[in-house]
């Protein structure tokens, strides 16, 4: 799976990053998201773009369904499955880029297994 993570923001409201596979700047692939409502704390808590040669199919998302309710101030971590269905091998070029959104990553570019 590819993996992202997220600091929430500290204001409750309903956040949305969106992502896609890369190569050289260029984009492939489908559109992948990760939407969450962001909540107050607990009072006890302290589509796709095809560039010739390269390919993909998005799978499931692998955690962190969207929509899901979760606590402002923590780290989500949310997984895609996705898989190379193209005639070319991903190699250490291909990346998952964040390029909109609301719910800021950690960073915007993360690597993808190959």
């Amino acid at each position: 799976p590819i993996t992202v993570q997220f600091d929430t923001p500290l204001q409750p409201g309903i956040y949305k990053s969106t992502w896609i596979l890369m190569h050289d700047g260029v984009a492939f692939g489908h559109i992948v998201w990760c939407e969450v409502e962001v909540t107050a704390p607990a009072i006890d808590h302290q589509s796709s773009v095809e560039v010739e040669k390269f390919s993909s199919k998005f799978i499931r998302d692998s955690s962190l369904p969207d929509g899901v309710k979760v606590e402002s101030n923590s780290l989500l971590v949310k997984r895609w499955r996705i898989q190379n269905n193209g005639v070319r091998a991903w190699d250490d070029d291909v990346v998952m880029k964040c390029f909109s959104g609301t719910l800021e990553p950690l960073s915007r570019f993360v690597r993808v297994p190959h």
